[in-house]
């Protein structure tokens, strides 16, 4: 599991990378495989991240340096500015992952959007 992360915890993260893909942030830009994040997120500035020191989060996990590890992801909250994600939690397991969200709330409990 997720360094910090209990076994009965439930997080909604945005899965950013997947096995094999190669994912850092730089100048406050996130990059999968070599291709800036476009779109919603493209505007929020992202703390500067690398691959080696996502793994770094999680003892003992041998891979590359360099890509998201094999049964792995990496993913980022969307209110980056202050989201225990990936930078700080490590890789988090494929089976950990639960469902995806299909709706979220907004401004009110009677207004709900599809998520992207």
């Amino acid at each position: 599991l997720a360094y910090g992360v209990k076994d009965d915890e439930l997080l909604i993260k945005r899965v950013i990378g997947v096995s094999g893909d190669q994912v850092w942030a730089k100048d406050g830009v996130v990059y999968v495989n070599g291709v800036a994040e476009e779109g919603r997120f493209s505007t929020i500035h992202t703390s500067d991240f690398t691959i080696e020191g996502v793994g770094k989060n999680n003892n003992n996990l041998e891979f590359d340096g360099i890509t998201v590890p094999k049964g792995y992801i990496l993913v980022l909250g969307d209110n980056r500015g202050s989201s225990n994600d990936s930078r700080y939690l490590g890789f988090f397991k494929k089976s950990q992952i639960l469902g995806k969200t299909v709706f979220k709330r907004g401004a009110t409990i009677f207004v709900w959007t599809k998520t992207e």
